[in-house]
């Protein structure tokens, strides 16, 4: 049979567990506005006799030894945790780049409203009174004034846009990363040292994994994290958690690693001007991690999260990029600031076009054509202002090749390549179509615009009015009624070209990649101001978009933040009714043990007494 005093200590622990259990409740309640605090249950089981048996033992029913309370634990759900953090990724990305489009935004939006669609109209106008008024120094003037603030105009959008882009650096390079990421990665291997010291003293560290709950979860909104815990065996049938945290591309199935216990790896920012990248400074590396990994840029690995929100808004060139090249085709400042410079070299070459003076005589182009070097005559031939007249006659193809040297014949032969419009080769690798003469060539370039800065393309950030202009407000050609072999236009007051120059503001346009090169890309065909307006409502596309994507973001991570608090979570009433609970097992078992306290003083002072 048990021991006498076997249900003593069985309503000792009973009451022991009961106290136990009514602190964590406390606990619990003290907690319950606390961040990050995760509700914690004390584990009680059913303590079982030894399997130990004596010969001499009776037949007896086995009653057990009690309750104890053995461990605290904290009621999480790993699945909750985890869709959350993805989530969480996906609203970090959306923010940043929904943050960074409306400054994008903020800056293009009066494009279509007080700003550039005002100055067209400015420039039109005084266009108009030029073409009334040719001769006139003071209209000139004016309209030179016009065409100046429209150079400005564009230089500080540019200019505004690359602040922006340089925000957007300094805020992932400093903040996002510098700060935030790197310590908290360092935090999190710094508590799984603490986690597992705690662990080994006995003592029970929940508090310490709220920390690094808390810290996963603000790591999950800057980057694509994935959270393993496996069993790690610190000595002979001992184990305790060992945490590794990743960085995880779902597209190739990478892991990067970025805790691994105790050791953390940092990130860096590299910025060349042209593009954002990001390395990694390493002190471990995952058995799972790809070997062809380089550390030095791992840019592209960054999917989610607000790290690769500013990326995107950085690096990306929408449909500019060179996809296969690898580059971002997100559409981020980057594409917006290219938009702006296709623009501004489309009207560049526009105006430059019309204001340079070109001739269709035959003998004044032989003349000049005299003078030339083959590869003169090359760059002649590529000139998109110059019309050249091409032959499919063998005998002329035959006379005209016959006097090139193998070099130059080969050169030709070079143009079916990226010119088919003017040479072509037969199957054997002869030429059957050529250039056989020019019938329209610019014989003076007179730039109205040029870059500020001496570069030799020019863009939004360094159009201007060229010197020519600015020293004479008659540099603008109003007429191209050429009377003298010299190319001067005469001085008669036509405004011809006035009216070509008006026309070309509401006429269509083929806005390629490089709008001095047709073979470049096909970006957009319309007006200057539809291009403009097309490109303010791509904007208003991408930030309303993005918006939504937000908007829908965040309403699923607060359904999931409210899942898990109702799992992990404090209620009031909840920890109430256990209060209650305890308190009345408590209360039982004192009144058991007062049970047995009378038992066995009967026991002592009231057995053999009889006969005395």
């Amino acid at each position: 049979m048990g021991s006498t005093f076997a249900s003593v200590y069985m309503s000792y622990r009973a009451m022991s567990a009961a106290t136990a259990a009514t602190g964590t409740v406390g606990n619990n309640i003290s907690n319950m506005n606390t961040e990050g605090y995760t509700r914690q249950k004390t584990v009680l089981e059913s303590q079982t006799l030894s399997g130990f048996h004596s010969r001499y033992d009776q037949n007896l029913v086995s009653t057990g030894n009690g309750v104890a309370a053995t461990t605290t634990v904290q009621i999480r759900d790993t699945f909750l945790d985890a869709r959350y953090r993805a989530e969480n990724s996906d609203t970090g990305r959306f923010d940043a780049i929904s943050a960074g489009l409306t400054d994008i935004e903020n800056i293009l939006d009066e494009i279509s409203t007080k700003g550039m669609q005002n100055q067209f109209d400015d420039f039109v106008n005084q266009l108009q009174n030029l073409s009334q008024h040719p001769t006139s120094k003071d209209i000139a003037l004016v309209v030179r004034t016009s065409a100046q603030q429209m150079s400005q105009m564009l230089n500080v959008y540019a200019t505004q846009l690359a602040q922006v882009r340089d925000q957007q650096a300094y805020d992932l390079s400093s903040v996002t990363i510098g700060t935030d990421f790197n310590s908290t990665v360092e935090s999190i291997a710094n508590l799984n040292g603490q986690i597992r010291e705690e662990y080994l003293y006995g003592n029970n560290p929940n508090e310490l994994i709220d920390q690094r709950n808390t810290l996963i979860d603000n790591l999950s909104k800057m980057a694509n994290i994935k959270v393993t815990v496996t069993a790690d065996e610190v000595a002979d049938g001992i184990t305790l958690e060992h945490v590794t945290i990743s960085m995880y591309d779902e597209n190739t199935s990478a892991s990067i690693g970025l805790v691994d216990h105790t050791k953390a790896n940092t990130l860096f920012v590299e910025d060349n001007g042209e593009r954002v990248s990001i390395g990694m400074d390493t002190s471990f590396r995952l058995p799972n991690t790809p070997s062809n990994i380089d550390y030095d840029d791992i840019t592209d690995y960054f999917t989610t999260g607000s790290i690769s929100g500013y990326l995107d808004l950085m690096n990306g060139k929408g449909d500019y990029a060179d996809v296969v090249g690898g580059e971002n085709d997100f559409r981020g400042i980057q594409y917006y600031e290219q938009r702006l410079d296709t623009f501004a070299k489309m009207f560049a070459e526009t105006y430059n076009t019309l204001n340079s003076l070109q001739t269709t005589d035959a003998t004044e182009i032989a003349n000049r054509m005299s003078t030339m070097t083959f590869d003169e005559k090359l760059a002649l031939w590529k000139d998109p202002h110059t019309t050249v007249e091409t032959t499919t006659d063998a005998a002329e193809i035959a006379t005209l090749t016959g006097s090139l040297s193998s070099a130059e014949l080969d050169a030709v032969k070079e143009l079916a390549k990226d010119y088919p419009n003017l040479v072509e080769l037969n199957s054997s690798g002869n030429i059957t179509k050529m250039p056989k003469d020019v019938t329209k060539m610019t014989i003076k370039e007179k730039n109205l615009f040029t870059p500020s800065d001496g570069s030799a393309e020019i863009t939004a950030a360094n159009i201007s009015i060229s010197t020519d202009w600015v020293n004479d407000s008659l540099f603008i050609t109003t007429t191209k009624d050429i009377t003298s072999a010299n190319g001067l236009p005469t001085l008669s007051g036509g405004n011809d070209n006035v009216i070509r120059m008006i026309s070309a503001v509401s006429s269509e346009h083929e806005f390629h990649t490089d709008p001095t090169d047709a073979k470049t890309d096909l970006k957009f065909t319309g007006t200057f101001n539809e291009y403009m307006i097309s490109m303010g409502g791509t904007l208003a596309l991408d930030v309303e978009l993005n918006g939504n994507y937000l908007e829908t973001s965040n309403t699923i991570l607060t359904s999931l933040a409210n899942s898990r608090e109702a799992t992990s979570g404090v209620s009031l009433d909840e920890e109430a009714s256990n209060l209650l609970t305890f308190q009345s097992a408590y209360n039982a078992a004192a009144r058991y043990f007062t049970a047995l306290d009378e038992m066995i003083d009967k026991l002592i002072n009231g057995t053999g007494l009889v006969g005395r």
